[in-house]
């Protein structure tokens, strides 16, 4: 919930094992914002499902392929319909 405004996303909750950080962070892809940067803002999330546990990728051609095929299972998971029933609720 950023703004009122309910977005689909992806998010990771995590310690960014392929860049050896070791603070936890979490870190959100909004798939349908195009506003303003909204970076260390203050927003609500709503966790509908987990898909994965973390791993740590080789490369970061590899972790941006599983990006995308995360983006895209997080996308079928909250369908329009799916958003609709949470905005009934919020």
């Amino acid at each position: 919930l950023l703004d009122g405004r309910l977005h689909r996303s992806a998010t990771n909750v995590g310690w960014v094992p392929t860049f050896g950080s070791r603070t936890l962070t979490v870190e959100t892809y909004l798939t349908d914002y195009s506003g303003p940067d909204f970076y260390r803002e203050d927003i609500e999330l709503f966790f509908e499902q987990k898909i994965r546990e973390e791993e740590k990728f080789d490369s970061l051609e590899r972790l941006k392929t599983q990006m995308q095929m995360d983006v895209a299972e997080c996308l079928t998971i909250l369908s329009e319909e799916r958003r609709a029933e949470v905005e009934e609720w919020l």
